[in-house]
């Protein structure tokens, strides 16, 4: 029996990029997302906007997810984890 206490919702992106730093904020509150930056400057984006944003090191998150283009979102999905690489505009 797969088992996770893991509920958030995670958003990789570029945070270099406005539209997708737009994107992530768009995508939910710090209760139930976790924004993580895979390019870009996490401190500068935190006081800008007000909320927390983590910053992808040595591409942990990007290799255990097989994620190859941002932004992407990773949700629960039991057993599994589901990866949505998603477009923006």
């Amino acid at each position: 029996m797969a088992y996770s206490r893991f509920n958030k919702r995670i958003v990789l992106i570029d945070g270099d990029d406005p539209e997708q730093v737009a994107f992530a904020l768009s995508e939910g509150d710090e209760l139930d997302t976790l924004m993580v930056l895979v390019n870009g400057d996490p401190l500068g984006l935190m006081r800008t906007h007000g909320r927390r944003f983590y910053f992808d090191q040595n591409s942990v998150l990007v290799d255990r997810f097989g994620i190859h283009n941002v932004p992407a979102v990773v949700s629960r999905a039991d057993p599994f984890m589901h990866v949505e690489e998603v477009v923006v505009p």
